[in-house]
């Protein structure tokens, strides 16, 4: 009955299985009795053969493993042997016991090292550039050995921190670099993990974060807070939780914006005697340590696959909000330029720089596509001045109707069309000033040269600020209608801010040439009235800070802009170092200290800060503001014969409080080096000759303050060349004046090897010019 019952036999004939039909195996089956087939044939099935000598081979190797394991635990025991001094008696095993302590041994040794280390990453030192006008040229060792000798041996002290800050910062934004240089292995499971559970589970926290600590400063539609809460409302009410439901361009935003909500809550929770903000009830502090870090491994991962293969516009703007975020909260350039050139990649290889490509699209489309394009150029021109690097876009690649820098906030932002104008015309000449000044080709060799093309940018910016409206319009603080701004409330207030401060900003860099560049046939009469640009422009940037209520700076939109009172307070106290009998010293000191005490005064706690501890802006700048500020007033004491800093009791409780929140940056250089996982030596020589006051001029000042990218006739290459630093003729001959400072390896100290990262940093520092030229 079983047999006659089953549906399908296991067994058919020759016939049945010739025809595919079923068969029910008997001798001669149904099938064949019908059909007449003859005969009903039953072929034998072979036999499996197994595979001989498998299992003795599989034994050799795991024999052959086990052995070599066995050998390299041998050595480290040996190893450590030399090192602690013990013999190999005292190690010996025990009679009877058994070999899992060794396995255990060797396992975690090789799990140490599979893991990534922070002296391992497989990078080659690589030179970079930053042009005259970067703020880290006060790290430079010409410009410590210049404050040193006007510090005199005494107060030499006053400079360890920023002696120290370079080796400090570069361990401190260690675990962020190593996400990048170095990113984590993921398995199949972990790969999907990201894909489709990548955030927290306690949606109330991550919601309590968001609607407290996202501010960003709206570039696009799709960064505005209400715009990313509505991606993580889907994204928790979504009702399968184990297939990807958004593209990986959407996730990166998502995540970006959960950074920068953590770094802000993380700024906020870092300052004395603050409350507990809100979302710092649900996560600890090595919960939200360990949530940043896993965060940021993803976004490495999106990194990677949409700047290879990109999904669109979406993945332009998910790149942008990127840049935004590493250079607004963690100071690295290095990153945050490598990050936007890939966005500007992935924007020309779907055709944003070329009208053709907009042929087929709707109005709307269009619209937001050149808004993007317009937002890829005014970061990529943002930055090159911001970290002194060189553009990566090629203009000259660029259709003639897509040329105006269109109105990169949208056609909804409360951006008004003079403002729109306004910020191409500026974006215009920022180019104009990097090619008349910055680039190779700048025609620099004469004071006259560099006077023409100084006169031709400065009449194109005073006619910038004359065709804008009252309300908007730049002017200089000792100007009548001088009205500074007291809030920055809206979003247009950011905008009509950010206005003024780009303009002074450039008015000031562009200006402060005549004083870096040498040029002493030229009397001091000729460089006077551009001194006073620059230094007027530094004085209304200040004041205009000063103008604002502290309460409303502050958020994502101040660790943003700060860049623009940093770069007046470094231009200034250098100006008051130089020139301490000057009629203006002491009303800019004050104006200095001013600035000080209402925006820098951070008493930042490193151990609340999280993982990014000296990486973050505020804190950073507000130590290297009161550092400088303390040499200011130092030099200023000992040259003028005053006292200032003993007779202000206030001023004293905020210089020196620094002291003691970061008591790593006033420990001793040499012990810190040596502490350190390699250090810092520099050989070179100060491009001031013995009196100070004299600087021969040779060849070109431009090649000596001024370097760039390769141009051809005008024409920016988009690529950093190496081949351009290899060239032989542009290598100063006279020794005098090259500022290029040489790192001494000590083989015999530190066995010729440097950590990556390490050397990285150090390359940059190498090339700074010298930041007190202004004599």
């Amino acid at each position: 009955m079983k047999s006659e019952t089953r549906k399908r036999t296991r067994v058919a004939c020759n016939a049945c299985r010739r025809k595919k039909i079923r068969c029910d195996g008997q001798p001669r089956c149904r099938n064949c009795i019908l059909t007449d087939e003859a005969p009903c044939v039953y072929e034998q099935r072979q036999p499996k053969t197994g595979k001989t000598g498998g299992s003795a081979r599989h034994q050799k190797k795991l024999l052959e493993y086990l052995s070599e394991r066995v050998h390299r635990l041998e050595a480290a025991v040996s190893a450590l042997n030399k090192r602690t001094g013990l013999s190999d008696d005292h190690v010996a095993p025990e009679d009877g016991s058994t070999c899992s302590s060794s396995d255990e041994s060797d396992d975690s040794m090789e799990i140490k090292e599979e893991l990534p280390r922070e002296d391992n990453v497989a990078l080659k030192p690589t030179e970079l550039y930053f042009g005259a006008h970067s703020l880290v040229g006060i790290f430079s060792p010409s410009s410590l050995a210049w404050m040193e000798s006007h510090l005199g041996p005494e107060s030499s002290d006053i400079l360890l921190p920023l002696r120290n800050m370079p080796i400090l910062f570069q361990k401190k934004t260690r675990n962020f670099l190593l996400h990048w240089l170095d990113p984590t292995p993921m398995d199949a499971q972990a790969k999907t993990r990201i894909l489709v559970n990548p955030f927290p589970k306690n949606q109330t926290a991550v919601f309590s974060l968001l609607e407290t600590h996202y501010r960003p400063l709206c570039l696009t539609d799709n960064m505005k807070p209400e715009s990313i809460l509505s991606l993580f409302h889907a994204y928790y009410t979504r009702k399968s939780s184990s297939k990807p439901v958004f593209r990986v361009s959407t996730l990166m935003r998502m995540t970006v914006a959960f950074l920068m909500a953590i770094a802000s809550h993380a700024e906020a929770a870092g300052k004395s005697n603050a409350p507990t903000p809100p979302a710092g009830s649900y996560f600890t502090e090595d919960e939200f340590w360990d949530l940043q870090n896993e965060l940021l491994a993803n976004l490495v991962a999106y990194y990677h696959r949409i700047s290879i293969v990109g999904e669109g516009q979406e993945s332009v703007e998910a790149l942008l909000m990127l840049v935004y975020y590493v250079d607004k909260d963690c100071v690295v350039a290095e990153v945050s330029y490598s990050i936007l050139t890939s966005a500007i990649k992935v924007a020309c290889g779907l055709g944003f720089h070329r009208i053709e490509s907009y042929a087929h699209l709707s109005e709307k489309a269009a619209l937001e596509r050149r808004h993007l394009w317009s937002l890829c150029r005014y970061m990529d021109m943002e930055l090159c001045y911001r970290t002194g690097k060189v553009p990566i876009v090629n203009y000259n690649d660029i259709s003639r109707e897509l040329q105006g820098c269109h109105n990169f906030l949208g056609e909804a932002h409360p951006m008004s069309f003079a403002t729109s104008q306004y910020f191409l015309a500026i974006f215009e000449c920022r180019f104009k000033s990097y090619i008349r000044l910055f680039s190779a080709t700048a025609r620099l060799g004469t004071f006259a040269e560099l006077q023409e093309n100084l006169d031709v940018l400065n009449s194109e910016m005073a006619g910038i600020a004359m065709n804008l409206p009252e309300n908007i319009r730049p002017v200089f603080f000792n100007d009548p209608n001088f009205k500074p701004m007291k809030e920055v409330s809206s979003q247009a207030d950011e905008i009509n801010l950010t206005c003024v401060l780009t303009y002074f900003t450039h008015m000031m860099l562009i200006n402060r040439l005549p004083l870096i560049c040498s040029f002493p046939e030229v009397p001091e009469e000729f460089k006077l009235g551009y001194r006073n640009l620059s230094l007027n422009s530094a004085r209304t940037i200040l004041h205009i800070i000063m103008g604002l209520e502290k309460e409303s700076f502050q958020g994502s939109y101040s660790s943003w802009a700060i860049f623009f009172p940093v770069t007046a307070i470094l231009h200034l106290s250098a100006t008051c170092m130089n020139s301490p009998h000057s009629a203006e010293a002491i009303s800019d000191l004050r104006l200095l200290i001013d600035v000080t005490v209402k925006f820098f005064n951070h008493r930042t706690s490193s151990k609340k800060v999280g993982p990014f501890d000296l990486g973050r802006v505020s804190s950073l700048f507000s130590i290297l503001i009161k550092t400088i500020l303390k040499v200011t007033i130092t030099i200023l004491e000992k040259k003028l014969g005053i006292s200032i800093i003993e007779e202000d009791s206030s001023l004293r409780d905020i210089l020196f409080p620094t002291q003691k929140t970061f008591p790593e940056l006033y420990s001793d250089s040499d012990s810190l080096k040596k502490n350190a996982k390699s250090a810092i030596f520099f050989n070179a020589k100060s491009p001031f000759s013995s009196d100070s006051k004299v600087i021969e001029n040779t060849p070109s000042p431009a090649s000596q303050c001024m370097m760039s990218c390769d141009t051809n006739n005008g024409q920016v290459i988009s690529s950093g060349s190496s081949q351009h630093n290899q060239d032989p003729g542009l290598i100063l001959a006279d020794e005098q004046l090259a500022n290029v400072m040489h790192l001494n390896n000590d083989e015999e100290n530190f066995g010729g090897q440097f950590d990556e990262i390490d050397s990285l940093i150090n390359s940059q520092l190498n090339q700074l010019p010298h930041f007190f030229f202004d004599t």
